[in-house]
């Protein structure tokens, strides 16, 4: 089997929390969070698919010596395994994940390039942990959507989304992109 693209949650899109009392048997019991109906764990890494397709019974035994039954039901159904294949097939595509050292600086080849990944599709918390690339110009598309910011350089990207929107901690960013937080600031004639 071919080393698939690993997906997280992006906290800098919708997502919802998984709460309840679960039982170390049940699928559902590693789920914390929801995103895209995908579901996601505690370290907000996808939870892999149990296989199973139907659901079944299991007896527990309560606290007062009595049993019950329990009925579980697959992580996954067929609908969220499309979504995830054609999440991965759009990730796999690309060559987007980042396995080896990291590119150098992106290369900026103007505004007029066309977007592999739309606005909605870009991770910018996997990006910033330097987990998946992207192109300059689609993470600049995804900060203006999402926070209705435009920007025209990564440095000023990588400063809103740590230090003012607080998406990932510092100390979890690339190196390659905390760097650049580190260059002096190029002055401009306008402000």
């Amino acid at each position: 089997m071919s080393k698939t693209p690993e997906l997280r949650l992006d906290r800098s899109r919708d997502f919802s929390e998984a709460h309840g009392e679960r039982s170390p048997q049940d699928p559902h019991y590693r789920v914390y969070y929801f995103q895209d109906k995908l579901p996601f764990g505690a370290d907000e890494l996808l939870v892999a698919d149990d296989g199973k397709k139907d659901s079944w019974t299991e007896s527990v035994e309560r606290e007062d010596g009595t049993t019950k039954i329990v009925r579980h039901w697959p992580l996954y159904d067929d609908k969220m395994r499309a979504i995830l294949d054609k999440k991965l097939k759009k990730l796999s595509s690309q060559k987007r994940v980042v396995t080896k050292p990291q590119r150098a600086e992106a290369d900026d080849d103007g505004d007029d390039q066309q977007l592999m990944f739309g606005p909605d599709e870009v991770n910018l918390s996997a990006w910033l942990k330097g987990e998946i690339d992207y192109e300059p110009n689609e993470i600049f598309a995804a900060v203006k959507k999402r926070y209705s910011v435009q920007y025209s350089r990564l440095r000023e990207v990588v400063i809103e989304l740590v230090e003012d929107q607080n998406l990932v901690p510092q100390a979890e960013v690339s190196p390659r992109l905390l760097a650049l937080t580190n260059e002096p600031q190029h002055s401009s004639a306008a402000a």
